[in-house]
């Protein structure tokens, strides 16, 4: 093998390694924002998960993970932004993000655009979650009848789930 190639697989591992590391250690990081907010530090949890985000900035788990901790930490705003970013990167925690977001829309008085929130997820995902939240908002709305038809279409995908023992 020659020197230069020898340089070349060198470097490679190198920068592998590297990557993999920071990897990991975002992974961990994330892990220990779940455990604070869950022990209802949302703004520890926040900071954790900032600083994952100067690292990756488009971890789509990072990005999911602190909206759903600015939403229970009732910043709305931020909440948005983020669940937002989840949905426009399009590469995991999609279904979370709309929910969150719809949310957000709808703790703020936005119940019309959350409205619009859902019914864009239930395009996407035919999942209880979606239909429950979406008939709240349209309940919110006074638009009873079709919070009743969503909270029947909401039952019957849990009727067909599988049972959990």
């Amino acid at each position: 093998m020659t020197r230069t190639k020898l340089l070349i697989l060198i470097s490679f591992l190198f920068v592998t390694h590297l990557a993999f590391g920071q990897n990991q250690k975002a992974e961990d990081m994330i892990r220990e924002g779940v455990a604070l907010h869950d022990k209802g530090e949302y703004q520890k949890a926040i900071e954790t998960y900032q600083k994952v985000l100067e690292m990756a900035p488009n971890s789509s788990v990072a990005n999911y993970e602190i909206s759903y901790s600015y939403l229970a930490a009732k910043d709305y705003k931020n909440a948005e932004k983020f669940s937002k970013k989840v949905i426009d990167l399009n590469n995991g925690n999609v279904l979370g993000a709309y929910i969150t977001y719809g949310n957000a829309l709808d703790l703020q008085g936005k119940t019309k655009k959350a409205m619009k929130v859902y019914e864009s997820a239930a395009k996407d995902f035919h999942h209880y979650l979606v239909y429950y939240n979406y008939a709240i908002c349209c309940f919110n709305a006074g638009e009873t009848d079709k919070a009743y038809d969503l909270a029947i279409k909401q039952l019957r995908i849990i009727r067909r789930m599988p049972a959990v023992i």
